[in-house]
């Protein structure tokens, strides 16, 4: 029994007829009565489904169903035809008798309530995703508002790849920065080992001067080494190098 909330004066019934054939499919029948004044109106329809839809299920879904779904009389499950019939009982007022027969005849179209279920279960997802929709492309206009962008819907995408790209750089980057450190640390490590050394027993090579044309090669004995300031500046240098990595 299902009770119209919006119109009291509406009820519904839904019933299910089933063969003792096996995985046939099962005929439905909606009652609406309607009362209107002192007379009471009867509206039946007819469809089929399978044997594992619930008429809670119709029952719950039915004013979202099309309307094309309801006011069929007759109905087939493709071995059987069977037509609806309601009339007033003469014997108790108020009172009505839903006759079903087979019928010779096949109907147009047969309404199907599990497909019409399954219908209803994805346009309701359609309107649900659609929804959403509007709300990402509102969140977009947001997020364009604060950042002072123009990304749309169809940017998003390219825009995150660039963004995945340049990552991939940066990391490679980063990567490299760290292969760098493990492996110039030990150097640095020998750097600074070797000028404390060469600071500790006053040990300095001596660079030799360039010659006029620029190329270095043997020179007098009585060639003077580098100054003191550019022997310094060695030490100094080595010192520095080491302190990258401190």
């Amino acid at each position: 029994m299902e009770n119209d909330t919006a119109d009291k004066t509406i009820q519904r019934a839904w019933a299910r007829f089933r063969h003792e054939r096996e995985g046939s499919s099962d005929f439905l029948v909606l009652l609406e009565s309607r009362v209107q004044g002192s007379q009471i109106k009867i509206r039946s329809h007819i469809m089929t489904s399978s044997q594992t839809t619930a008429l809670r299920d119709l029952a719950e879904q039915r004013n979202r169903m099309r309307k094309a779904a309801f006011g069929k009389k007759v109905a087939t499950d493709g071995v059987t035809t069977i037509h609806i019939k309601t009339e007033q009982d003469t014997t108790e007022q108020g009172m009505f008798v839903v006759k079903l027969t087979k019928a010779t005849a096949l109907p147009s179209v047969t309404v199907n309530g599990t497909f019409e279920l399954e219908l209803r279960a994805v346009a309701s997802g359609l309107e649900r995703v659609a929804k959403r929709r509007d709300e990402i492309l509102l969140e977009i206009e947001h997020f364009n508002q604060q950042r002072g962008t123009t990304l749309t819907w169809d940017s998003i995408r390219s825009h995150l790849d660039a963004i995945d790209e340049e990552k991939c750089v940066l990391e490679k980057i980063g990567k490299s920065q760290m292969e760098w450190t493990k492996e110039g640390y030990t150097f640095a490590r020998q750097a600074n080992s070797l000028a404390e050394a060469a600071l500790a027993n006053g040990y300095v090579p001596v660079l030799e001067k360039k010659s006029a044309t620029g190329d270095s090669g043997q020179h007098p004995n009585n060639e003077v080494p580098v100054s003191t300031a550019r022997q310094k500046a060695f030490i100094d240098s080595l010192i520095a190098f080491g302190g990258w990595f401190w």
